[in-house]
């Protein structure tokens, strides 16, 4: 059911490809449900030196609007202060502009705010960040596969990979590298012993 109140939602998009899919998938979700206009925040990656946005590879992302460099270097400032002003007040000074902040809190919970017929009520913007990917709150299956779809067809290496892959059953094994990195910063990883428990299963399964 279309809500007119909502004006529009700003998803905040941050880090790796990942993160920028699962922010979109939820920033879609509540467009959807609200039935009003969803545009990127991009600031993260004003000063980023080792991200990219990368969401402009697949067809529904590429349709969605950017905020605006002017506002987003102005809200960068503000949010790079947040952590000094606490989330009341980070709030209080988003409502001055008509804007509700609503973050992850925990991306490994379901987070029923996604679900509050409240938000329907808001007459202004909903800020949407951080990473988040539980089914309820994403958009059908179906409706990811058309909007996820690859903008420009795939290289000669990628497509020598896929009639591989097509040919057979197929594996595909993700090692987040960046978080074996920033171990030290109590990021989760998970040792080799891991990995090969993981190899031995699929070999007995697949």
């Amino acid at each position: 059911m279309a809500m007119k109140d909502v004006k529009r939602i700003i998803v905040r998009v941050s880090d790796g490809l990942g993160n920028q899919l699962f922010e979109y998938a939820l920033g879609k979700y509540l467009s959807d449900k609200l039935g009003c206009e969803m545009v990127y925040d991009k600031s993260h990656y004003l000063t980023s030196q080792s991200r990219t946005f990368q969401l402009d590879r697949f067809v529904g992302p590429t349709e969605v609007l950017r905020w605006g460099r002017l506002k987003e270097w102005g809200f960068l400032l503000l949010w790079a202060g947040k952590t000094k002003l606490g989330g009341k007040l980070f709030r209080a000074i988003l409502s001055l502009f008509r804007m509700k902040w609503m973050p992850v809190k925990d991306p490994f919970r379901l987070q029923s705010d996604f679900d509050d017929d409240s938000i329907a009520l808001w007459k202004g913007t909903i800020y949407l960040s951080g990473c988040y990917g539980h089914i309820p709150h994403m958009p059908a299956r179906d409706v990811l596969r058309d909007r996820l779809r690859l903008v420009n067809p795939p290289n000669a290496d990628n497509r020598r990979y896929l009639n591989a892959m097509q040919q057979g059953e197929s594996v595909s094994v993700h090692v987040r590298r960046t978080d074996y990195l920033l171990v030290a910063n109590n990021a989760p990883a998970l040792n080799i012993s891991y990995q090969r428990k993981a190899m031995t299963v699929l070999r007995q399964k697949v």
